[in-house]
């Protein structure tokens, strides 16, 4: 029986970390990124790979900081996790994305694929205040010190820590057109919504689901305790 419970609250105390994140600062990501890129997401799609189910979100690239080459227009950005037929492979906390987003992501090379640092940590989406781009995380949207940057300052702070200036995609009239009409519906559609309450449901569902299995695990110890001194 004793060995059942320690088994059970083992599970649950895995179970507690990995629905619960810590914010990390955008400067700490900064320092621990290879690659930096801002865009626009084509594609999200998911395949197999040895190690299982991966997805990757298909950027058109507009900024970037690091080394892709200055031709770059698409960027496959991978994450762990995903969906195929009736195979599903969930990771809690793996960055979400939308057709047509604007997203900054921080990025390390492995086997020459870029893949997004720190799940959902890594992951920004790009909102219009006014006539100024935000930086607003998925995990932690309304923590200033992990967000809610603007892209202007966030361009000479990465610079001013790499040591290096941001490279950016010629673009033709038409995208250009493309990309302002673009711009005009987002900001149509989050007109009203403040920056705080981005994906606010999602940090308040993990927070509960997080602090629920916290509360079972301190029942359980509290019960293992009891049986412990009863059979000793």
């Amino acid at each position: 029986m004793t060995k059942f419970i320690f088994l059970f609250l083992s599970v649950l105390s895995l179970q507690a970390m990995a629905t619960t994140f810590l914010p990390l600062s955008i400067k700490k990501q900064i320092v621990e990124s290879e690659e930096i890129i801002k865009g626009r997401v084509e594609l999200v799609q998911s395949e197999h790979m040895s190690d299982g189910i991966v997805s990757f979100a298909r950027i058109k690239v507009d900024h970037w900081l690091g080394s892709l080459a200055p031709e770059t227009e698409y960027i496959d950005v991978y994450f762990p996790g995903g969906e195929i037929g009736d195979e599903v492979y969930k990771i809690h906390g793996a960055p979400s994305f939308e057709i047509g987003e604007n997203v900054v992501l921080f990025g390390k090379r492995d086997k020459g694929e870029v893949w997004i640092n720190n799940l959902g940590l890594g992951k920004f989406s790009l909102k219009s205040l006014g006539t100024k781009e935000v930086l607003v995380n998925q995990v932690f949207p309304n923590n200033p010190k992990v967000g809610q940057i603007t892209w202007n300052k966030f361009v000479n702070l990465a610079e001013w820590m790499k040591k290096e200036k941001f490279q950016e995609r010629l673009k033709d009239k038409y995208e250009l057109n493309k990309d302002k009409e673009a711009r005009a519906r987002v900001t149509q559609r989050d007109k009203g919504r403040s920056i705080a309450s981005v994906n606010q449901s999602k940090v308040e569902k993990n927070i509960f689901s997080a602090n629920w299995l916290v509360f079972l695990l301190a029942l359980l110890i509290v019960v293992f305790t009891i049986i412990r001194k009863k059979t000793s």
